[in-house]
């Protein structure tokens, strides 16, 4: 065995030298475990901030988005669409050149063209442009030949600008329409530069929040002139705008939570880096809620359980020893409750053990033209466990998706279970006591029957 005296003096100072790391790793993670509760408990004391965001939350998920549902939201070709017949005068909306004045308004050009003439002007989509052999697509032209000017407008949603392209669209339009006062806007959602910084003095940038604005606007003015389904598109669109393009800029929800996220960047960073680690147990969990919502009722009593699956009783039943046996699942009927990741599903269960006499004359009464099992029912067996479906179940798969509401899931499993205590239960707990008294009194005529002692 090797002692300090034998030990070479540089294996003493490696050895020194990493006792030393390792205490100040230690003192690393205790600041750094330190740092994360104190994060998380702050995060925990916002209450109020959180409270709102949670009941703000409600009324945003139910907000209808026609334009995300239909997968729109995204398409460059659909906004560029959109605002080009909102731009044009005479197009079917009605709103005239309403529109197209609060744009030319917003890019500081609201003087280029005079209101006697705003409804001649032209909106083409796609224009072709060609020039020195190159040729391209501008996404919006706006012309007014009477005022000879000309804007154009370059949209990118979340693509991004492609090499010297707003150069070329500069070049080509300046060559095509050399005679018009000219503006060059470039439309993102955040108003970004062009990526070319030789162009930045030629092209205004526009951001998708002020074309919201625009849209707001529009609509106040024309209030209710504006045809109801025009309306209702131009709502639709202001919130595809407001939800999908500048969500943290225009929208009380998105705000509100980034608010939150910049003032506990580090607990909510934390939470979701470890997020796998706090999947619900669907089982375990469930098994829980579904003991708390049984205990509820003083007509059942909790049976011999065993994940997945809970068992109660029926109270009424407790006066029966016939029941009873010594070993599992203790008694020959339960209710039993199959718990899974996909559902919860309520039964009638017969053990194996237990008088068969008995056991088959409960099976042939609950099975024989009451209509309270759903589906395939099983035959009937001395030696196997019998589970007879109700067809309830307390949770089914659609509800999983709501699991981190533990309230809803808890007061789910609760009403389906009231609901079979006043629908199902009273009917299959009569027909059972019936049985367990015409299985008493036949024993109590027998020769010998004694049915009060535990059966074996």
């Amino acid at each position: 065995m090797t002692t300090d005296d034998t030990r070479s003096p540089g294996l003493t100072v490696a050895l020194a030298e990493l006792q030393d790391d390792l205490g100040d790793l230690e003192r690393l993670l205790i600041l750094q475990d330190e740092a994360a509760r104190q994060s998380l408990r702050h995060l925990d004391e916002d209450g109020e901030n959180l409270e709102r965001l949670a009941d703000m939350i409600p009324k945003w998920q139910e907000e209808v988005d026609i334009f995300r549902t239909l997968e729109l939201d995204g398409a460059e070709s659909f906004h560029s669409n959109f605002l080009a017949w909102l731009l044009r005068p005479e197009e079917s909306h009605g709103l005239g050149d309403c529109f197209l004045r609060e744009f030319l308004t917003e890019i500081g050009t609201a003087r280029a063209v005079r209101a006697g003439t705003r409804m001649s002007t032209t909106v083409r989509r796609e224009q072709q442009l060609e020039l020195d052999g190159d040729s391209g697509r501008l996404d919006i032209c706006i012309r007014n030949e009477q005022a000879g000017f000309l804007c154009a407008v370059e949209n990118k949603v979340w693509s991004p600008e492609s090499g010297d392209q707003l150069a070329f669209y500069r070049k080509a339009l300046k060559t095509l329409y050399s005679d018009y006062t000219m503006h060059l806007v470039f439309l993102t959602p955040r108003g970004d530069m062009p990526e070319n910084a030789t162009e930045w003095d030629h092209w205004t940038t526009l951001d998708y929040s002020r074309i919201r604005q625009i849209l707001d606007r529009t609509i106040e003015a024309k209030g209710a002139t504006v045809h109801q389904d025009v309306a209702a598109a131009l709502r639709q669109y202001a919130i595809t705008l407001r939800r999908n393009i500048v969500p943290e800029v225009s929208d009380d929800v998105h705000e509100l939570a980034r608010r939150i996220y910049r003032k506990h960047k580090k607990a909510i960073d934390l939470i979701c880096d470890h997020r796998d680690r706090y999947e619900p147990n669907y089982v375990s969990e469930g098994y829980h809620m579904v003991d708390e919502a049984v205990s509820a009722h003083e007509e059942w009593e909790k049976g011999t359980c065993k994940l997945p699956y809970y068992r109660f009783l029926s109270a009424d039943w407790d006066q029966y020893q016939v029941l009873r046996f010594n070993g599992f699942p203790k008694s020959l009927l339960h209710f039993e409750i199959h718990l899974t990741d996909q559902g919860a599903d309520l039964s009638l269960l017969f053990a194996t053990r237990g008088p068969r006499d008995l056991k088959r004359m409960v099976f042939d009464r609950v099975t024989t033209d009451h209509g309270m099992f759903k589906g395939h029912l099983p035959r009937y067996s001395e030696d196997k466990y019998i589970s007879l479906p109700f067809g309830v179940s307390l949770l089914e798969s659609s509800d999983y998706k709501h699991w981190w509401d533990e309230e809803r899931i808890r007061q789910t499993i609760s009403c389906r279970l009231d609901d079979f205590a006043k629908c199902q239960f009273p009917e299959i707990n009569r027909i059972v006591l019936n049985c367990l008294e015409e299985y008493r009194s036949a024993k109590a005529q027998s020769v010998g029957g004694d049915e009060t002692k535990p059966i074996a």
